[in-house]
């Protein structure tokens, strides 16, 4: 039991309120073809692009954030500035950079609560929270993350809501206050139930919350809604998952032999997408119930399966941890352009508001003088009739 209480700490998953979207050739092909003008369509379409290639190539995802970044200065575009300082702050963030990731958070910040963009001060506030999580200072996490979600609720928008309550239940769950963060993914439980098309497993998290606390049999009732939800909707990496998680429900009650066939269903499932962090866990968790089932070969099989995957995902991990090092490496080195970029843009938009005050004074002071002339005239012809 201890093993997987563990093991579901390590996995809690912090949602952006950014909605992930999967590329396709097509759609990647559609907003480069956006890229072509200079305008603020351009600065969207690289920042959107900065998503679809963050997680596979993230030196070019990070060139286009900084594309985005330079036009939308040349333009004055606040919102999209600040869509490419969030950006770099997740960047940052992925390196265990944690106070850059803030300092560059705390620009976008900034800026959206300049041009009054709830939205993305809600985002920003909720990427804050994130951070503190990282940095196990949960209390702060918990300040930033009830502050983007009172925001939201301000403005009644009750979808992103969905993932700030996932968030808030996460932070109770990792500070050990099990209940508080059950009664969080409920309330997030039924926004879901309002917004089907979320794409959010709302049963998932109320199980694993159960099980931490020591009550296998609820968190079993939640695991099937989970495996029900992710059936009608199709997707076979969230029935892998359910099946992985009610496996371990059934170890939790010592039975093995609902385990075993648990986690044979789960193996099928994560074969077919290919999940090897899935792949890994099952095949540690089938080496263990056979081992206590006393078939040792088959627990030695899935044992070295299990190494096997182990080990090729640490590869995986340090192939993608060295392209990473370079691409921070280059925005380290960018960083300096960027201070400098940024404050030539506040020079300009400083020298824009002076050159705006001086047009607004000599539209008055000609006013002024209109006014004047005009009451001296009425005067003068006054006189003059007397």
């Amino acid at each position: 039991m201890l093993y997987y209480c563990s093991m579901f700490r390590i996995l809690l998953v912090y949602f952006l309120l950014q909605t992930t979207v999967l590329a396709s050739a097509q759609n990647i092909d559609s907003l480069l073809t956006l890229t072509k003008e200079a305008d603020t369509a351009a600065v969207r379409a690289y920042n959107e692009l900065f998503k679809h290639f963050y997680e596979k190539d993230p030196k070019q995802a990070l060139e286009y954030t900084l594309r985005a970044l330079e036009l939308a200065q040349q333009l004055s575009y606040a919102k999209g500035e600040a869509s490419s300082y969030n950006n770099i702050g997740l960047f940052y963030k992925s390196q265990g950079l944690l106070d850059k990731a803030v300092s560059y958070y705390l620009k976008s910040l900034n800026l959206n609560r300049q041009i009054n963009n709830p939205l993305g001060i809600a985002y920003t506030l909720s990427n804050i929270g994130t951070v503190y999580s990282l940095k196990n200072d949960y209390n702060n996490a918990l300040r930033y993350f009830m502050d983007a979600y009172h925001l939201l609720d301000s403005i009644g928008n009750e979808k992103a809501m969905i993932g700030l309550l996932n968030n808030l239940g996460n932070t109770y769950l990792a500070k050990g206050e099990d209940y508080r963060a059950v009664g969080f993914y409920k309330r997030a439980m039924r926004l879901h139930n309002k917004y089907p098309d979320s794409h959010f497993d709302p049963y998932a998290n109320i199980g694993q919350a159960y099980l931490l606390h020591g009550e296998p049999q609820r968190a079993k009732n939640y695991y099937e809604k989970s495996l029900q939800y992710n059936q009608q909707n199709n997707n076979t990496n969230g029935i892998a998952y359910a099946y992985h998680n009610l496996a371990a429900v059934a170890r939790a009650l010592n039975n093995l032999a609902q385990a075993l066939t648990y986690e044979q269903k789960a193996l099928e499932k994560a074969q077919e997408v290919l999940n090897k962090t899935l792949l890994r866990d099952i095949h540690q968790s089938l080496a263990g119930i056979y081992e206590k089932q006393g078939n040792t070969d088959l627990a030695y099989q899935h044992l070295k399966l299990y190494i096997s995957f182990r080990d090729l995902l640490e590869q995986e991990a340090n192939l993608m941890e060295l392209a990473q090092r370079e691409s921070t490496q280059l925005l380290m080195e960018k960083d300096k352009q960027l201070a400098i970029m940024a404050k030539e843009h506040e020079l300009n938009r400083l020298k824009s508001d002076s050159t705006s005050i001086v047009v607004i004074i000599s539209v008055m002071g000609a006013m002024i003088v209109l006014a004047v002339v005009i009451t001296y005239l009425i005067l003068k012809r006054q006189q003059n009739q007397v």
